[in-house]
């Protein structure tokens, strides 16, 4: 599990422009919590790869005008609960992030609260498995750093609309598909 304060999340109010989106990939993850009011109302999860047809110079949209479409639902676990019933629902491809919850007594009599304390990814949960850590392409070697450096490039050049003027359009297309 991830610590919840370690989760970079995303407030649902976001603003969806050229640095916005920038950090998102930047980030380098598939699903990012996306919260309301508080990072302790996850209301749903973004899966980043959606993000690819926005385009803030049309219009400047916020999570929420997109939520029907983009905002993932949410799997809560309890952080008592079997690991067996999550890697079911895993394994079904439905999603492959759990919010990790955990109950919270109030000492003043009122009723029990669910507290959100973390994250738990498929990933995650293999490498508990395997007792190993696996190395994925968002985890920092010499050469990923390279290729890193390299995509950021690239992303200012398209970002800062010279592309068009800096590549001819064989080089543009070879790039997207490269990205």
């Amino acid at each position: 599990m991830t610590d919840i304060d370690k989760v970079y999340m995303l407030d649902i109010n976001t603003k969806l422009d050229h640095s916005v989106l920038r950090s998102i990939y930047s980030q380098g993850f598939s699903r990012i919590p996306v919260f309301e009011r508080s990072r302790n109302n996850i209301v749903g999860i973004l899966m980043t790869r959606d993000l690819i047809l926005i385009n803030p110079d049309k219009a400047l949209i916020t999570l929420k005008q997109l939520s029907s479409i983009l905002i993932r639902d949410v799997v809560a676990v309890d952080s008592n609960d079997k690991l067996e019933p999550l890697l079911g629902y895993f394994k079904k491809g439905l999603t492959h992030i759990g919010i990790v919850t955990e109950t919270e007594i109030l000492e003043d009599g009122r009723d029990p609260t669910r507290k959100i304390i973390g994250v738990v990814t498929l990933e995650d949960i293999i490498e508990s498995i395997i007792s190993d850590k696996i190395q994925d392409e968002y985890e920092q070697t010499e050469e990923r750093n390279k290729r890193e450096m390299m995509k950021k490039k690239l992303v200012l050049l398209f970002n800062d609309n010279e592309a068009q003027s800096t590549l001819n359009e064989n080089e543009i297309q070879a790039i997207l598909e490269y990205m």
